[in-house]
């Protein structure tokens, strides 16, 4: 993926167009995860579309990220943070914000759970059970819960790149190929 160049004061000018190279490799990034999961749970998917349960908890997850990454990074001056997000929520979750904001509000409940809240939102879901958790699912959640570092590595570096950090890109991906290696 190419790393994008926009001036270093990411002005207002420029939010659409970054919002749009965030958002739409983020939708990619959830189909693979999605996929990721049902290849672990060896669960043969219907069709090629994201269901929407699994999809509005990794849009939830996803953004959770960006939106830390984006206000660690100083990528966009925190007067206007809030402004920048809401475009970039907006755009992410489209007709689906309110849903996406619950889940996000579950999984900052308890932050030391957002992994596990998260895990176990898409394995329920492959599992197909909501009224009960079955016991075979708890090992589903663990590794989901396992693959969240790749998830959110991944996430990092397409904010990244957005913004036309390579220097952060390339310590990105050196730490997830580490971290595979292990």
């Amino acid at each position: 993926m190419p790393i994008m160049a926009y001036p270093t004061a990411f002005d207002r000018s420029w939010w659409s167009d970054i919002c749009t190279a965030i958002a739409v490799p983020l939708e990619r990034d959830r189909k693979a995860f999605f996929e990721n999961c049902l290849k672990i749970a060896k669960v043969k998917q219907k069709d090629d579309c994201l269901p929407i349960e699994p999809d509005l908890a990794l849009r939830a997850y996803q953004l959770l990220q960006a939106t830390r990454l984006i206000s660690a990074r100083k990528y966009i001056s925190p007067s206007d943070g809030r402004d920048f997000a809401d475009l970039l929520w907006a755009q992410v979750c489209g007709t689906h914000l309110d849903d996406v904001l619950e889940l996000v509000e579950r999984y900052q409940e308890k932050p030391k759970e957002e992994a596990e809240r998260f895990g176990f939102d898409v394995a329920r879901y492959i599992v197909g059970d909501d009224t009960q958790f079955p016991p075979s699912a708890f090992g589903l959640m663990a590794e989901i819960m396992m693959m969240t570092p790749q998830l959110t590595g991944h996430t990092a570096t397409i904010i990244a790149t957005a913004f036309g950090d390579q220097e952060s890109v390339q310590d990105i991906r050196t730490q997830l190929e580490r971290r595979q290696k292990r």
